[in-house]
């Protein structure tokens, strides 16, 4: 083959195009490790926004499991609120009662007619 002949024109038109098809699979290359390198990215930004959203639901969770014992437990915190009122109210009428009735009146004192004598040395 001769750089004259036809056949080494057509073996190189052939090889020219080979090379632009190489040089557009390698722009295609970087342009998909471009793509899988931000894949990679929106991957790692998923995985972590998938665990914030289960450490909030377990949170979720852990708040609704205390609101339930408060509300389990709020029948008996009336009750006992009911019975301190209730004796509350009996001691204030019971006081009441006795200064009204004169219980807690002192007597007054009455002066003795002849008061001791206090002899000297």
């Amino acid at each position: 083959m001769t750089p004259d002949s036809p056949e080494f024109a057509v073996a190189l038109s052939r090889m020219q195009d080979m090379s632009k098809d190489l040089q557009e699979i390698k722009s295609s290359m970087k342009e998909l490790a471009s793509a899988v390198s931000r894949l990679a990215v929106i991957e790692e930004r998923q995985a972590n926004t998938s665990d914030s959203i289960t450490r909030a639901f377990k949170e979720i969770r852990n708040v609704a499991d205390r609101v339930t014992a408060l509300e389990q437990s709020q029948p008996m915190n009336k009750h006992s609120t009911e019975i301190v009122q209730t004796v509350t109210k009996y001691v204030l009428v019971a006081v009441l009662g006795a200064v009204i009735s004169g219980l807690w009146v002192r007597q007054p004192s009455v002066p003795t007619a002849n008061p001791p004598a206090i002899v000297g040395k």
